[in-house]
């Protein structure tokens, strides 16, 4: 839980206590812990770190501004992908959607709705789909990737041609794609 907050929001603290652990082969251990830090991308590099030296497959990053649904493990990790998330809207006003195609300029996307026509109305989407974009929204990555990529995973360092600062995680979704790795939401989380 990359967490710069100073506190675990309640809701969000109740929806983590809910959560059922998948159910694998040989079991299953997960460890949870809280990751303080000055900003998102060193967080979401420290958690990088953490899931290496602990030889553990797969990190989800559970963002503290989000409610989860109990069996939001069991889809992510039954996707089999390398890289999936969440569906979620931005924080900020007009709340658009954290999925779409890469944009027209390196660093950028075209929001979409996970819908058959692409509009909040339309008949929704199921399961994991491509999405050029990934967000914080409950992010699940196998840490044999996260080796194979060059750090720093995440990053404030890049900005759009009108000046605009990218988040981590357009810088993530963006080195995914310099790699050649396809990214993906699971709309049904």
């Amino acid at each position: 839980v990359p967490c710069n907050l100073g506190y675990v929001p309640t809701e969000f603290f109740v929806s983590v206590l809910g959560m059922q652990i998948p159910q694998l082969p040989g079991g299953c251990v997960a460890g949870w812990g809280v990751m303080p830090g000055r900003h998102q991308a060193a967080m979401r590099n420290q958690l990088c770190e953490v899931a290496i030296d602990h030889n553990f497959t797969h990190l989800v990053m559970l963002d503290s501004d989000m409610v989860y649904p109990p069996d939001v493990l069991v889809k992510l990790l039954s996707s089999k992908k390398q890289v999936i998330c969440g569906f979620a809207l931005s924080k900020l006003a007009p709340h658009k959607p954290i999925f779409g195609p890469k944009g027209e300029e390196r660093w950028t996307f075209s929001p979409r709705w996970p819908t058959e026509n692409h509009e909040p109305n339309g008949a929704l989407l199921s399961g994991p789909q491509e999405s050029y974009v990934v967000g914080g929204a409950a992010l699940m990555i196998c840490t044999s990737l996260l080796k194979a990529l060059p750090q720093p995973w995440f990053s404030f360092g890049a900005r759009t041609s009108d000046d605009t600062e990218v988040g981590e995680d357009v810088w993530f979704s963006q080195l995914c794609e310099d790699y050649g790795v396809k990214t993906y939401v699971h709309v049904d989380v």
